[in-house]
């Protein structure tokens, strides 16, 4: 359900950012209303220890590479700087 959820996350953001700001609540709602989630084990799997230390993990992952936008883009280490096809193209040839 991934995908079909952060299509939706993505499709219904005018509804729960404001001045891209993101209002927690609203996505809350907008999540609970799709149907698509089991919130029950989405509310277990939050206090799940495992979960938690992967989430830190990726976390600690992405200060060390200093991915501080989503999406972030690496090849071979090297980050796309200009988020673009053609600046990605260019990094990847450079790096062929």
């Amino acid at each position: 359900q991934f995908m079909k959820t952060l299509d939706l996350v993505f499709l219904t953001q005018r509804i729960w950012t404001i001045n891209h700001t993101a209002d927690l609540n609203k996505l809350w709602g907008v999540l609970i209303q799709s149907g698509h989630l089991d919130m029950d084990k989405l509310v277990d799997d939050m206090k799940n220890p495992e979960i938690d230390k992967i989430i830190k993990q990726d976390l600690a992952d992405a200060k060390v590479l200093e991915a501080n936008k989503t999406p972030s883009y690496f090849v071979n280490g090297k980050p796309l700087e200009v988020f673009s096809l053609e600046h990605l193209k260019a990094l990847i040839k450079s790096e062929l």
